[in-house]
């Protein structure tokens, strides 16, 4: 029963324009500041195209997707699926996104209720096919726990605290494709995944994109798994979007210097695992008042960089950095 063929592929696309998200951080007994965890992110992501998102932990990655998907209210900007703009719906107006908007979450543990079985909790998505009667449902639960790599015999009577990390990964992705999305936010959704389980999860992935149209937001920290499955990819640091550009242009010819730190942590390319002036300093603090966020971390910093905001500028037909030494370093 190939359930994903029966969907016709979609033409939408979802667009991202200056999102912030702001919390409020006591630095003190009477007084709060803002933290900006999303700091005027924009992208564009067209049906059946794959957007690689890149960065270290707190950069904003997990935050920008709860915007996307209405999980929290943005202080500004906008998010437009298929022309609209959705980012101040109310639950009940948002519902009808909720099947085609999903989300494979980073900590599969806290994704799912602990009191719900694994196939209860992959049937709760489907009440909202309407069409479907109960064993028509309980049919889909079967063909995406098989497809994931779960014998459904085996596992739609476990709870999530009786699997492994990796058996509940691959049941979220399971969760959110099972609803035929039409975008899906995958955050880190093959960290817990042996290589081969890795492989045929992207494969997998990939083959469904292929058939549906789906689109795609892919977080990863192995960059190689990136380099494989995205299309574009957007470097992240701070909240903010500090390079963009084609996969190839990204990983072949890095111009921001934390993209170039990144690749050199991930050992991609000899020449960069020997060149010490591209290593990152240091951990992610944020940083306040200054002009570049990574200047207390960067190898080739001047006093400019300090006192100057960096804004994010094409430099090269669609190549996006936010340095003003892309260039020259």
């Amino acid at each position: 029963m190939d359930q994903s063929c029966q969907k016709e592929k979609s033409t939408k696309v979802l667009e991202i324009e200056n999102l912030v998200k702001e919390y409020l951080v006591k630095v003190s007994l009477v007084s709060k500041e803002p933290f900006r965890a999303v700091d005027r992110v924009s992208l564009k992501i067209p049906s059946g195209d794959t957007v690689g998102l890149v960065g270290e932990s707190g950069c904003g990655k997990s935050t920008l997707a709860k915007c996307i998907l209405n999980l929290t209210r943005v202080n500004s900007g906008k998010v437009i699926y298929d022309g609209e703009e959705i980012q101040n719906l109310s639950d009940s107006e948002f519902l009808p996104y909720r099947e085609k908007m999903q989300m494979v979450f980073q900590s599969p543990l806290y994704s799912f209720n602990p009191m719900m079985k694994v196939g209860q909790a992959l049937m709760d998505p489907l009440r909202m096919i309407r069409h479907l009667n109960h064993r028509e449902r309980e049919e889909m639960v079967e063909y995406y726990l098989n497809l994931v790599g779960l014998d459904p015999t085996e596992f739609v009577s476990k709870y999530p605290n009786e699997m492994s990390g990796g058996q509940l990964q691959r049941v979220g992705v399971a969760r959110a494709l099972a609803v035929e999305p039409e975008f899906v936010f995958l955050d880190e959704p093959t960290s817990a995944l042996d290589m081969s389980i890795r492989g045929q999860i992207v494969n997998l992935l990939l083959e469904l994109q292929e058939k549906q149209s789906v689109s795609y937001i892919f977080v990863s920290h192995d960059l190689r798994v990136v380099r494989y499955i995205a299309n574009r990819v957007f470097v992240m640091y701070l909240g903010e979007i500090v390079e963009s550009g084609s996969k190839e242009d990204v990983f072949e010819r890095p111009l921001h210097p934390y993209s170039r730190g990144l690749l050199t942590a991930t050992f991609l390319g000899s020449k960069r695992r020997t060149d010490k002036k591209i290593e990152i300093k240091g951990e992610v603090v944020q940083e306040t008042n200054v002009g570049c966020k990574l200047y207390n971390r960067c190898s080739y910093a001047k006093d400019r960089c300090k006192e100057e905001k960096q804004e994010l500028k094409d430099v090269e037909g669609g190549r996006l950095v936010r340095c003003w030494r892309a260039l020259e370093i």
